[in-house]
């Protein structure tokens, strides 16, 4: 068990620096003795490298099979849309009000997932919570196929999505571990294709499936890779948070050498710690940011709105183009490779212009701030209110498929712009609490996506796509314009009034 303080030390930087070595404090003992009133500092040094100083094998093998977990785990949230009328007609549920919770529970726990195990991530070690998250999704997932009861389903996909929450959240906080600042935005952007890959992948194979075989396959199939991911994980990850390696070489050096090791220390030891105080301030972290930290609100204000509002359009899919184009549910699910076009979209200009623009302004600043991540954060500013209004007006009006389709795709290349750019300023912001800055941003995110699909249907039947979007885009443009440029002016000011951000 890691124990550290959570206040972040100014000089952790230079602690924690790749090629520190352990460090004896000045003594009146001479400098060779090991006397136990010696205090030594265990660091990282040459043999007991940084995870920045990872071989790039060992770390992008662990962030690709990240994102093929992370993948799978929100397969299992549009996998089940074409099927939705299927289940709610086998299992005697109300498809407008009971039908949407199969896929919106299952997100709605996707988001209290993190909040529960981001802070343990930061006790434990990353690699155990992922693990023990992936083998209760897997369970729970293979459960949903052989329910009989609407009960039965939407208790087990709770249950799922509690355990899929591990690893996006905790996948980030790798990414934070074994990368440094300069080089994040490209592992952050190759972890974003989890998010992009799922949207299309899900709905389409659930699509086929639905028509050909079961929709108790949808949960059978996923399981069933997801219990080959979790036999690979066991070889391929390894433990990267720094405060729990640390811990680790410290208990070797104790046993190893027993009293004459000194008074062994790291730089993330707590002055005066109890397990009662260390897991009640860990636990209560994320809905500490939410509620302290004005850096935190204004990004999960923003990362809310714009995730639920593109699972209440995932939402209305079917509704669109089985409603008024009057397509079959297999033509109907091929719409869902739009927004895969929109993500991977998003995604390229994240990896080639991410860095770039952070290392230039870093050049001309001389100084490295978390606030050059916002100016492509500006870009989906405005191509998320556009979308909308395109995108419904062309619904509402019926115009070719080509239209809606093109306007999805814009809306989702400005989502997924939105999504790295507040993920990687939060991990810039809280670095060493990145697990739990990103569960609170997760935590907010999953209730807008599970409450959004819920009104949206209604929505749609009273005032139309038309009017229904320019509402979504008019919000969208309240919400997204201000968010960066406060960011941009107030955001140094904010992290220096934060004793858990990073100074710049």
């Amino acid at each position: 068990m890691s124990k550290y303080s959570d206040k972040e030390r100014p000089q952790l930087a230079v602690n924690t620096s790749l090629h520190a070595s352990s460090t004896t404090l000045p003594t009146e003992k001479s400098p060779g003795s090991l006397e136990s009133s010696q205090t030594i500092i265990v660091d990282f040094d040459d043999t007991f490298l940084h995870p920045h100083a990872w071989p790039n094998s060992r770390r992008w093998s662990i962030l690709i099979l990240t994102v093929i977990i992370t993948t799978l785990a929100n397969i299992s949230t549009t996998i089940v849309v074409p099927s939705l009328d299927v289940i709610s007609a086998e299992l005697n549920m109300d498809p407008i009000s009971e039908g949407p919770l199969v896929m919106s529970s299952y997100v709605l726990t996707l988001a209290f997932g993190p909040l529960l195990v981001a802070p343990f991530s930061e006790l434990w070690g990353r690699v155990p919570l992922m693990q023990a998250g992936n083998i209760v999704y897997m369970g729970f997932n293979l459960a949903c196929g052989f329910a009989t009861s609407r009960a039965q389903l939407l208790a087990f996909r709770v249950l799922a999505g509690l355990g899929s929450g591990a690893t996006p959240v905790v996948g980030i906080g790798m990414i934070s571990d074994m990368f440094p600042t300069e080089k994040r935005g490209q592992s952050l952007a190759v972890l974003n294709m989890a998010f992009i890959l799922a949207t299309p992948i899900g709905a389409i194979v659930g699509g086929f499936t639905t028509s050909s075989a079961s929709w108790r396959w949808d949960f059978y199939s996923t399981s069933i890779a997801s219990a080959v991911l979790i036999a690979l994980s066991f070889f391929i990850y390894k433990e990267s948070y720094p405060p729990v390696l640390l811990s680790r070489k410290k208990k070797q050096l104790l046993k190893a050498n027993g009293p004459s090791a000194g008074d062994l220390k790291t730089p993330y030891d707590d002055e005066h710690p109890t397990i009662a105080a260390l897991y009640y301030k860990t636990l209560i972290r994320p809905l500490y940011f939410l509620v302290t930290q004005p850096i935190i609100q204004l990004l999960g204000l923003y990362v809310s709105f714009a995730y639920g509002m593109t699972y209440l359009i995932f939402g209305s899919f079917p509704a669109l183009w089985e409603g008024r184009y009057h397509e079959t549910k297999t033509v109907a699910s091929l719409h869902f490779i739009a927004p895969g076009i929109g993500y991977f979209s998003g995604i390229m200009i994240g990896m080639f212009f991410a860095d770039r623009t952070y290392r230039k302004l870093q050049r001309n600043s001389d100084e490295k701030k978390p606030e050059f991540r916002l100016p492509l954060l500006v870009i989906s500013s405005t191509f998320i209110p556009g979308s909308l209004i395109w995108y419904g007006w062309s619904a509402e009006a019926r115009a070719h498929w080509v239209i809606p389709t093109i306007a999805i795709c814009f809306l989702m290349c400005g989502c997924t712009i939105l999504f790295q750019c507040v993920t990687a300023y939060s991990i810039d912001t809280f670095h060493i609490y990145a697990a739990s800055a990103s569960g609170a941003l997760f935590f907010v995110r999953g209730l807008c996506a599970f409450t959004f699909p819920l009104f949206g249907p209604t929505m749609y039947k009273n005032i139309g796509f038309g009017w229904g979007n320019t509402l979504l885009g008019l919000l969208a443009l309240a919400i997204g314009v201000p968010v960066p440029l406060i960011l941009w002016k107030y955001g140094p000011r904010l992290r220096q009034r934060s004793v858990y951000a990073m100074s710049s």
